[in-house]
């Protein structure tokens, strides 16, 4: 069974535009906030909560997230919006991961969007986690594997070996691709460093927890 994105699309720390700006705030909200927010109007940020709760949850569909972000997209495309529809894209896989002809359709969207954002902002290290996420389970019949060495070995660069004080998200981002190329020493170290954050960064210390426990299983 095709499996897409991981739960850790959370506290994104990177903000140079208006665009990055919104996703960075909504990123970093709990569930409870997310769920006010699309309980009111409003357009790129409700789209946006919707998107993170449906990340975490996979009982809560996205496709009105996604309707809604492709038309914010379509008004004018900037790389975040790309990166958001794109990863919106690849919960639709997700979701359609039982039909693999419409699955396959999703992912190759997915795929077209993420590429567009990371190439009109290749600096941009929040769109390469929106990547990373969305792509590393994806199957190889993809050709995933290129853009998340690329995606990781940036991340790494940005980080400078500071991995002690380095964003949760990116951590997690780096441990599933070491993960996914067989490098379980490296995830297990990222994890550990997250797992250590619990005052700070709750959930994604629980996400790291349970990684390590199921590694333990």
């Amino acid at each position: 069974m095709i499996q897409f994105i991981l739960p850790i699309l959370v506290a994104l720390s990177v903000a140079n535009t208006s665009d990055d700006s919104l996703v960075a705030e909504v990123s970093k909200l709990d569930p409870p906030a997310l769920t006010k927010i699309v309980s009111e109007p409003g357009d790129f940020r409700k789209a946006l909560a919707q998107l993170f709760l449906a990340v975490s949850d996979t009982t809560l569909k996205v496709d009105e997230a996604n309707v809604a972000l492709d038309k914010i997209y379509q008004s004018g495309p900037t790389p975040m919006r790309a990166a958001v529809l794109g990863t919106s894209e690849s919960i639709r896989a997700r979701e359609s991961r039982e039909n693999k002809f419409e699955a396959t359709k999703w992912v190759g969207k997915a795929i077209q969007h993420l590429d567009e954002g990371v190439a009109g902002a290749p600096a941009d290290l929040a769109i390469r986690v929106f990547r990373i996420n969305a792509l590393v389970k994806v199957p190889e019949m993809f050709h995933v594997e290129k853009r998340l060495n690329e995606d990781a070995e940036l991340l790494k660069e940005h980080l400078g070996g500071k991995f002690s004080s380095a964003p949760s998200a990116d951590l997690l981002s780096l441990a599933s691709v070491s993960w996914r190329f067989g490098r379980s020493k490296e995830s297990i170290a990222y994890w550990k460093i997250v797992a250590s954050r619990t005052s700070t960064d709750h959930r994604m210390a629980e996400t790291a927890k349970r990684n390590l426990e199921k590694y333990n299983q």
